[in-house]
Protein backbone atom coordinates (compact mmCIF):
# COMPACT_ATOMS: atom_id res chain seq x y z
CA UNK A 1 0.00 0.00 0.00
CA UNK A 2 2.98 2.43 1.13
CA UNK A 3 4.43 2.08 -3.14
CA UNK A 4 0.79 2.86 -4.29
CA UNK A 5 0.57 6.01 -1.91
CA UNK A 6 4.13 6.73 -3.38
CA UNK A 7 3.03 7.10 -6.81
CA UNK A 8 -0.47 8.72 -6.03
CA UNK A 9 -0.69 12.39 -7.30
CA UNK A 10 -0.73 15.21 -4.86
CA UNK A 11 -3.69 16.79 -4.91
CA UNK A 12 -4.41 19.80 -5.80
CA UNK A 13 -6.14 22.24 -3.05
CA UNK A 14 -7.91 25.69 -4.40
CA UNK A 15 -8.24 28.32 -1.58
CA UNK A 16 -10.19 31.34 -1.75
CA UNK A 17 -7.48 33.94 -0.64
CA UNK A 18 -4.21 31.78 -1.92
CA UNK A 19 -5.51 30.08 -5.87
CA UNK A 20 -4.31 26.74 -6.48
CA UNK A 21 -1.83 24.67 -3.97
CA UNK A 22 -0.57 22.01 -4.02
CA UNK A 23 0.41 19.90 -0.38
CA UNK A 24 4.10 18.55 0.77
CA UNK A 25 3.34 16.02 3.48
CA UNK A 26 6.17 15.01 6.11
CA UNK A 27 6.70 12.32 8.41
CA UNK A 28 6.42 15.12 10.82
CA UNK A 29 3.31 16.34 10.35
CA UNK A 30 4.13 19.56 11.68
CA UNK A 31 6.54 20.37 8.93
CA UNK A 32 2.91 19.76 6.18
CA UNK A 33 2.86 22.89 4.28
CA UNK A 34 1.29 23.74 1.16
CA UNK A 35 3.11 25.77 -1.82
CA UNK A 36 1.84 27.29 -4.95
CA UNK A 37 2.26 31.12 -6.33
CA UNK A 38 0.43 33.84 -5.25
CA UNK A 39 -0.52 37.80 -6.76
CA UNK A 40 1.21 40.32 -3.92
CA UNK A 41 1.52 43.77 -4.06
CA UNK A 42 0.20 43.08 -8.21
CA UNK A 43 3.17 40.64 -8.75
CA UNK A 44 3.21 36.90 -8.42
CA UNK A 45 5.22 35.13 -5.77
CA UNK A 46 5.91 32.11 -4.15
CA UNK A 47 4.43 31.02 -1.26
CA UNK A 48 4.44 28.12 1.45
CA UNK A 49 1.92 28.07 3.90
CA UNK A 50 2.62 25.20 7.18
CA UNK A 51 -1.10 23.87 7.52
CA UNK A 52 -2.67 20.50 7.71
CA UNK A 53 -4.77 18.73 5.14
CA UNK A 54 -7.24 21.37 5.76
CA UNK A 55 -5.34 23.66 3.95
CA UNK A 56 -4.56 27.18 5.36
CA UNK A 57 -6.70 28.71 8.44
CA UNK A 58 -8.46 32.00 8.11
CA UNK A 59 -5.55 33.33 10.77
CA UNK A 60 -3.20 32.83 8.08
CA UNK A 61 -4.93 34.58 5.44
CA UNK A 62 -6.09 37.42 7.36
CA UNK A 63 -2.03 37.56 8.21
CA UNK A 64 -1.39 37.49 4.77
CA UNK A 65 -4.01 40.14 3.22
CA UNK A 66 -2.76 42.56 6.34
CA UNK A 67 0.69 42.32 4.92
CA UNK A 68 -0.40 42.80 1.49
CA UNK A 69 -2.13 45.82 2.42
CA UNK A 70 0.42 46.97 4.81
CA UNK A 71 3.61 45.89 2.55
CA UNK A 72 5.01 49.68 1.57
CA UNK A 73 5.22 50.73 4.82
CA UNK A 74 6.58 47.34 6.56
CA UNK A 75 8.82 47.25 3.43
CA UNK A 76 10.06 50.91 4.51
CA UNK A 77 10.16 50.93 8.19
CA UNK A 78 10.79 47.35 9.21
CA UNK A 79 12.31 44.95 6.24
CA UNK A 80 14.66 47.78 4.17
CA UNK A 81 16.01 49.38 7.46
CA UNK A 82 17.08 46.03 8.72
CA UNK A 83 18.73 44.67 5.25
CA UNK A 84 20.89 47.65 5.40
CA UNK A 85 21.75 47.02 9.11
CA UNK A 86 22.90 43.75 8.47
CA UNK A 87 24.86 44.37 5.01
CA UNK A 88 26.25 47.47 6.63
CA UNK A 89 30.27 46.68 6.32
CA UNK A 90 29.39 43.49 4.75
CA UNK A 91 28.94 44.51 1.23
CA UNK A 92 29.72 46.93 -1.48
CA UNK A 93 28.16 50.76 -0.72
CA UNK A 94 26.68 50.88 -4.02
CA UNK A 95 24.39 47.89 -2.51
CA UNK A 96 23.47 49.73 0.59
CA UNK A 97 22.79 53.05 -1.63
CA UNK A 98 20.37 51.71 -3.72
CA UNK A 99 19.09 48.72 -1.41
CA UNK A 100 15.12 49.68 -1.66
CA UNK A 101 15.87 48.83 -6.19
CA UNK A 102 17.84 46.77 -5.06
CA UNK A 103 15.96 43.53 -3.90
CA UNK A 104 13.10 41.72 -5.73
CA UNK A 105 10.57 40.24 -3.81
CA UNK A 106 10.57 36.25 -4.54
CA UNK A 107 8.47 34.64 -1.68
CA UNK A 108 6.90 34.33 1.48
CA UNK A 109 6.59 31.70 4.23
CA UNK A 110 3.64 32.32 6.38
CA UNK A 111 3.86 29.89 9.64
CA UNK A 112 1.50 28.08 12.34
CA UNK A 113 0.11 30.42 14.30
CA UNK A 114 0.60 30.03 17.78
CA UNK A 115 -0.39 31.93 20.97
CA UNK A 116 -1.59 34.67 18.14
CA UNK A 117 2.05 35.01 17.46
CA UNK A 118 3.30 34.19 14.15
CA UNK A 119 6.89 33.59 12.95
CA UNK A 120 6.93 34.07 9.00
CA UNK A 121 9.68 34.72 5.96
CA UNK A 122 10.15 36.87 3.44
CA UNK A 123 12.34 35.97 0.60
CA UNK A 124 13.94 38.81 -2.17
CA UNK A 125 16.57 38.31 -4.87
CA UNK A 126 19.44 40.43 -4.67
CA UNK A 127 20.31 41.81 -7.73
CA UNK A 128 23.92 43.13 -7.44
CA UNK A 129 24.64 39.93 -4.93
CA UNK A 130 23.16 37.27 -7.37
CA UNK A 131 21.12 35.53 -4.04
CA UNK A 132 18.65 35.17 -2.30
CA UNK A 133 17.99 36.97 0.79
CA UNK A 134 15.41 35.46 3.09
CA UNK A 135 14.36 37.65 6.28
CA UNK A 136 12.42 35.85 8.92
CA UNK A 137 10.52 37.44 11.57
CA UNK A 138 8.84 36.66 14.88
CA UNK A 139 5.05 38.79 14.08
CA UNK A 140 6.68 42.39 12.75
CA UNK A 141 10.34 42.02 14.30
CA UNK A 142 13.14 40.42 12.34
CA UNK A 143 14.97 38.00 14.04
CA UNK A 144 17.32 36.81 11.23
CA UNK A 145 18.93 36.64 7.48
CA UNK A 146 19.86 33.94 5.38
CA UNK A 147 21.90 34.21 2.21
CA UNK A 148 21.21 31.39 0.22
CA UNK A 149 23.16 31.39 -2.67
Amino acid sequence: MKILNFFRKKRKFIDDIFGALAYKTSKDESENFYYGEVKFQGEYIGIDITANENGPTKEQKKFFNKLNIEYIEINEKIILPFLKEEFEGNVEKAVIEKIDSEFKLDGMTIGIIKNDKIEWEITYLSILLKCYVLVGFLEMEPKYIKIIE
